[in-house]
C-alpha cells in the first residue's frame, strides 16, 4: 500500500510539472516561417524574372552592336561614302551600347547575388521549422507520457480504493480463528 502511494505521488508532481506544455506557440513559429518561405519565394521569382529580362536585353543589344558600322568605305544601306565624322558617331553609339550591356551584366550579377542571398535564408527558415517541429514531437512524446502516467494513477486510486475496502472487510470479519485466540486467552 504504501510502494502505491508513493510511486502515485511522484506521478503526480510529473503530472503537474507537465501541464504547462503546449505546442500552440510552436504552431504559430511554424506559420511565421511558412510565410517567410512564401516570401522568399516571391523575392526569388521576381529576381530571376528580371534576370532572364536583362539577358535578353544583352543579347539583343549584342546583336545590334555586332549590326553597327562596317569595314567598307560605303554605307551598306544607302551606298553613300563613310566619312570620318561618321566612323565616329558609329563608335560613339558602339560604345554606349557596350557600356549599356556592361551595365545590364552588372545588375544581373547584383541580381544573382539577391537570389543567393534569398536562398541562403530559405535554408535557414527550413532548418527553424525543423527544430521547431522537432520540439513539437518531444512535447508531444511528453503529453503521451503524462496521459500514460494518469492512466497509472487511476489504476493506483482503484487498486487503493480496493485495500480500504478489503481491509475494512478483514477488520469486520469475524472469523474462527478469532474465536480461538478468545478461548485461549480466557
Amino acid at each position: 500500500k504504501e510502494s502505491n502511494i508513493t510511486e502515485k505521488d511522484q506521478l503526480l508532481k510529473a503530472i503537474e510539472a507537465a501541464q504547462q506544455l503546449t505546442t500552440v506557440d510552436l504552431q504559430a513559429s511554424i506559420a511565421e516561417y511558412d510565410r517567410g518561405l512564401d516570401v522568399c519565394d516571391e523575392h526569388i521569382t521576381k529576381y530571376t524574372s528580371e534576370i532572364a529580362v536583362n539577358k535578353q536585353k544583352i543579347s539583343d543589344l549584342k546583336a545590334s552592336y555586332q549590326k553597327m558600322g562596317t569595314s567598307e568605305h560605303t554605307c551598306p544601306v544607302c551606298l553613300r561614302g563613310i566619312d570620318d565624322h561618321d566612323v565616329d558617331h558609329i563608335n560613339e553609339e558602339k560604345k554606349k551600347l557596350k557600356d549599356l550591356m556592361e551595365s545590364i551584366a552588372e545588375s544581373i550579377k547584383s541580381l544573382t547575388s539577391k537570389v543567393e542571398n534569398v536562398n541562403s535564408k530559405k535554408a535557414i527558415f527550413r532548418s527553424k521549422i525543423t527544430t521547431v517541429r522537432d520540439s513539437i514531437n518531444k512535447i508531444n512524446l511528453k503529453l503521451q507520457d503524462i496521459k500514460n502516467k494518469q492512466k497509472r494513477v487511476d489504476q493506483l486510486n482503484a487498486w487503493l480504493e480496493e485495500l480500504e475496502v478489503d481491509l475494512k472487510a478483514v477488520e469486520n470479519t469475524k472469523t474462527d480463528f478469532d474465536d480461538l485466540v478468545k478461548t485461549t486467552e480466557l
